[in-house]
């Protein structure tokens, strides 16, 4: 079945949007408060000393948590914008209430899968520290860094779809929605990975706007990953 282009899928998502900019903008703002506010609470209420050092380790792990549901609450309230259906701020609790469990467990994968990804870069650092004195010590750990970059990219490809596939199939065991992200991404990384690089010039017009473009920008970006999603699924082709 063919796919669409980055710019079809651009053009759904800011059909979708036009005239309805308001809710996900807002959704954007109150997610971004919430977050800094808890961050901000953390960083007063936790003591400076060693024993505060231990606990804000803990409470930045409960901020990020809690960010990563908010976030994928957000990508709720697009794929209900996206499909037509009814939309509001309420969707972003919606994996506060439905399996929060299974958010966090996916979570907690990729950082580990992450860290899994970084070893050749670390296998380097420990050889360049060892024979520091040699020039292929460091050729290595270039080349190993290397290496793990392309493996985190890849990682991350693979599993990109992974909250979504969730929003549609909450009760799905992780190592389901993990397998199906990474079999709906065969043949489509490099078509996700330029729909990505296709957003570097409209981001930088974020940052020139001093940060007030983003208002836009995000769900915008945010809805055409949502597109892509809906696109890998074949849920366009079912539209007509």
């Amino acid at each position: 079945m063919i796919k669409e282009t980055s710019n079809q899928l651009k053009a759904r998502a800011r059909g979708t949007l036009l005239g309805h900019y308001g809710l996900p903008i807002g959704a954007s703002i109150l997610t971004t408060a919430a977050i800094m506010t808890l961050e901000g609470l953390i960083s007063l209420v936790v003591p400076k000393n060693t024993a505060g050092i231990l606990i804000s380790y803990l409470t930045m792990l409960i901020a990020a948590i809690f960010s990563t549901l908010l976030q994928t609450g957000y990508q709720y309230l697009l794929l209900n914008m996206a499909r037509g259906k009814k939309a509001g701020l309420k969707d972003l609790i919606y994996p506060f209430q439905t399996m929060p469990d299974h958010v966090i467990l996916l979570a907690v994968r990729l950082f580990l899968l992450t860290l899994a990804c970084m070893l050749p870069f670390l296998g380097g650092l420990i050889i360049f520290a060892l024979f520091y004195q040699l020039l292929i010590s460091r050729i290595i750990m270039v080349l190993l860094l290397i290496v793990s970059f392309f493996l985190i990219l890849r990682m991350t490809l693979d599993y990109s779809q992974i909250f979504l596939l969730y929003l549609d199939n909450p009760y799905l065991s992780c190592r389901e929605i993990m397998h199906q992200s990474k079999n709906l991404m065969k043949g489509n990384r490099i078509r996700y990975f330029y729909l990505l690089v296709s957003f570097v010039g409209i981001a930088l017009l974020g940052v020139v706007s001093l940060g007030i473009g983003f208002l836009w920008i995000t769900p915008y970006m945010s809805m055409t990953e949502v597109e892509f999603y809906r696109d890998l699924i074949n849920e366009h082709s079912q539209e007509f």
